[in-house]
């Protein structure tokens, strides 16, 4: 064990991948000692290889290997957006009935158009304009260190050509808003900047490839919002809740590795291959015009500008209901008609049996295979290597839980740190120990995994190595912020660092310290009470502004509903800054 070192002013930074080097060396030999009556064999051995082969799978810290992983996406992105436009599309049905002359693939076209359309529904304009507001993220002409909402309704307004006259009939429809808003941006008339689309970008996703996303102009986004929340309630109504969605996936998931009656299955690039012509097929015509008047026509793909051949790209917020939608109408449509149903209407029973979210899909394993091929005969790939519904395969995986026969055996990624300072080393090591912890409870038991781990003897001789002090904090509190999996038995069976002292007070509370992370650098900017009360009558609770009770309260109206001589002022985060340590405070004991 080495000598701990004191902080010295030159000591500044470190080095992240050996620190993660040797974590993963420590975890592949504590995984060569599994105990068999705890795991399986089988299972054993699916842990080991695919923690071992996949555990920096999320780790890049190279720039050139970020930058030309961010190219790659790039140049993939303009080859599938020319594959989407070349050459002939198989042609939809003509006819809205079913015949018996119908191939199965059109039957099955017409049931999922009939299913969207009973969906979907009319759309009512003031539904939708109700419905429309702005996201927490960046848009175009809005950077994403200023995203409240005054910055987004600061002229001009970036939209694409067609949105001018929609934005004029919202304006129309709530004139009280209009009015705030001429007197918020201290102008006689709406200033618009029109652009032809929207912009692309990449975000982190792995080490092979970085996820292609796309910015997208403001006005545009607000409207997408508003189609985006009524897609959601329509879906809702027919049995599929999206807020829900993603834990009963994972329920399934561990029913189906051990039951292996249902499928799941998962699609590459899904987002970005919804074809415009199947949308055109399938939604209602009012719907389908409604999104393709808010969609961006066109991309500045790395400075030039490309026509977009798919309904909507990642970024566009109304991408995700729709490939739901579409994903849910061909699964309930093929199951139907492969039991030889000729209805357009199909049973509720196959409702029932259809779960999406998003591309990930879950089905009986009976009708996978017909699905699958429905989807990719209409553009769609199916990923393989992700997508499971053999009865003879006991592994299943939807919305990132992973499960064979029964057990959780999803792995744990290492991501990087924020920085390689070394004010960053701390909170990400805690992320690695609260991650690892996890996962070795389910490998090891709950006995036997605190016992000789070369995790923990490395993890604590970094903590060793830097002088840092081990801070212990309750269970519901951030990764980041300290080690949530305390157990006094490491103090026994591992040379630990200095802990962060805990205090019990006499009236039974507990006083600890952690970590959080504060932004520096905040510009206060004042809000326009008159402008967010408009959007507070409109039910956008979310709008929130934060007042001082010791400020003068500035504005000369008298509707907005907080007590007066109060000044709100809001603060734009400058997403610069660092870790600190705090003070916290429980009554729950938790060592």
């Amino acid at each position: 064990m080495r000598k701990p070192v004191k902080k010295s002013k030159g000591v500044r930074s470190f080095n992240p991948v050996e620190i993660i080097s040797k974590i993963q060396q420590a975890i592949n030999l504590d995984l060569n000692s599994i105990d068999d009556t705890v795991v399986s064999p089988i299972e054993a051995k699916f842990v080991y290889e695919k923690q071992s082969n996949e555990f920096l799978k999320k780790f890049v810290t190279d720039q050139s290997r970020k930058d030309s992983l961010h190219l790659k996406a790039f140049v993939d992105f303009e080859k599938l957006n020319n594959e989407l436009g070349e050459g002939s599309f198989l042609p939809f049905p003509s006819v809205a009935r079913l015949s018996k002359n119908h191939t199965k693939f059109d039957k099955i076209l017409l049931v999922a158009r009939s299913v969207c359309h009973s969906i979907l529904g009319s759309l009512d304009e003031d539904e939708w304009f109700s419905a429309c507001q702005h996201s927490s993220g960046t848009s175009i002409g809005v950077p994403y260190t200023a995203t409240n909402v005054e910055d987004k309704w600061k002229f001009p307004l970036s939209a694409t050509g067609g949105i001018r006259s929609l934005f004029t009939r919202y304006l129309a429809w709530y004139p009280r808003f209009r009015e705030y808003l001429l007197r918020h941006n201290q102008s006689i008339e709406v200033e618009i900047l029109e652009v032809n689309g929207s912009r692309g970008t990449t975000v982190d996703k792995n080490d092979v490839e970085r996820r292609f996303i796309c910015i997208e102009p403001t006005l545009n986004m607000f409207f997408q919002q508003g189609l985006m929340t009524l897609m959601y309630d329509r879906l809702q109504s027919f049995g599929l809740d999206v807020s829900r969605a993603q834990n009963l996936h994972r329920e399934l998931a561990y029913f189906a590795s051990v039951f292996r009656r249902i499928g799941t299955i998962d699609w590459s690039k899904a987002s970005d291959r919804s074809r415009t012509s199947l949308c055109a097929f399938l939604f209602p015509s009012q719907w389908f015009s409604v999104l393709d008047l808010v969609r961006s026509p066109s991309m500045d793909l790395n400075g030039s500008w490309v026509d977009l051949n798919m309904i909507s790209t990642m970024g566009n917020a109304t991408t995700f209901p729709v490939e739901t939608l579409i994903f849910y109408s061909l699964g309930v449509a093929t199951m139907s008609v492969e039991d030889g149903h000729m209805t357009l209407f199909p049973d509720w029973k196959y409702f029932k049996s259809m779960h999406v979210f998003g591309d990930d899909c879950i089905l009986p394993t009976t009708f996978a295979d017909t699905f699958v091929s429905v989807c990719e005969g209409v553009g769609f790939v199916c990923n393989r290597s992700k997508s499971f519904y053999d009865e003879g395969e006991a592994f299943r995986e939807s919305c990132g839980a992973d499960f064979l026969r029964g057990r959780n055996v999803r792995i744990a990624y290492a991501h990087p740190p924020t920085s390689n300072r070394l004010s960053a080393l701390e909170p990400w090591l805690y992320t690695l120990l609260n991650v690892l912890t996890k996962k070795y409870i389910s490998y090891f038991g709950e006995l036997d995994y605190v016992y000789n781990k070369a995790l923990y003897r490395c993890i604590f001789a970094t903590f060793h190595e830097f002088n840092l002090s081990l801070k212990i904090v309750p269970h519901d509190y951030p990764d980041d912020s300290g080690f949530k999996q305390w157990d006094l038995r490491m103090a026994h069976a591992y040379k630990l660092p200095k802990v962060s002292p805990i205090h019990r007070s006499k009236s039974g509370l507990f006083r600890f310290s952690f970590l959080r992370f504060s932004y520096r650098n905040r510009s206060e900017t004042k809000v326009n009470p008159d402008f967010r009360y408009s959007l507070w009558l409109q039910g956008k609770h979310s709008y929130r502004a934060v007042y001082h009770v010791n400020d003068m309260f500035s504005s000369d109206t008298n509707v907005w509903p907080l007590p007066k001589r109060k000044r709100l002022s809001i603060y734009e985060e400058k997403r610069i800054g660092g870790y600190v340590v705090s003070k916290g405070l429980t009554h729950i004991p938790f060592v």
